[in-house]
């Protein structure tokens, strides 16, 4: 059988699976920040036995800390996808989450900005590689400054040829140990139209993205004039 997390499983829900199909074993495929979610009076999921498994350096998954269970006892085996997700999701992915994620942070990236030209002091912007970071601060803005989504495509692109990978740091994260880095590589013109058909589909346009962070209008005008 199969479902959604069921996190807010009733009584009835509870009795239908563990007596009459009788349930005792849940394999719970999320990864830990997003079992950190639920709630504590989650019924079905109080009463199991977690065990949670990751994988080890041989690349086997394994029990972190086996332990004993009677053999009527409910499990609950967290056994965390979050690599595949990424790797299915590649560059794409990765931009959505990082502009999600990291607001407060860029944020403060366009105010350092503006405050540099406004002190007529020339700025360099970089990272690892130079194209994911940096391309997305950048695509914002070259957003501020009128460009088109395909000029933002075009510029991003300069990058493809480095084929370069540079994840921060997430690389080494335990539960991504299986992350096709191939993936990641250089800067396909498909990523960043990903990343700005997601900035206009849940924000509306990258104007209003930077405003929804803090980075308001009346800013972007100001940065826009002195981009001239």
């Amino acid at each position: 059988m199969r479902c959604a997390q069921p996190i807010n499983a009733s009584e009835e829900d509870i009795d239908k699976l563990l007596q009459q199909i009788g349930i005792l074993e849940l394999v719970d495929l999320r990864s830990g920040e997003e079992m950190m979610g639920d709630l504590p009076g989650s019924k079905l999921l109080s009463i199991a036995e977690l065990q949670r498994h990751e994988r080890c350096a041989s690349g086997q998954v394994i029990p972190k800390e086996p332990i004993l269970i009677p053999s009527k006892t409910l499990v609950r085996h967290n056994v965390s996808l979050l690599d595949r997700e990424v790797n299915a999701g590649g560059l794409g992915l990765l931009y959505k989450i990082i502009l999600d994620s990291a607001q407060p942070e860029i944020c403060a990236v366009m105010n350092l900005i503006l405050k540099a030209l406004k002190n007529a002091r020339p700025v360099l912007i970089f990272c690892k590689a130079g194209k994911d970071r940096t391309g997305l601060i950048s695509a914002l803005i070259l957003g501020v400054a009128g460009c088109s989504d395909e000029e933002i495509v075009a510029d991003y692109i300069k990058s493809d040829s480095f084929r370069k990978v540079a994840l921060a740091g997430i690389e080494n994260k335990k539960e991504l140990r299986g992350l096709d880095f191939s993936k990641f590589e250089g800067a396909p013109a498909e990523a960043m139209e990903e990343a700005l058909l997601y900035i206009r589909s849940k924000y509306g346009s990258p104007s209003d993205y930077l405003v929804s962070i803090g980075f308001g209008e009346a800013v972007q005008t100001e940065m826009r004039l002195l981009l001239r």
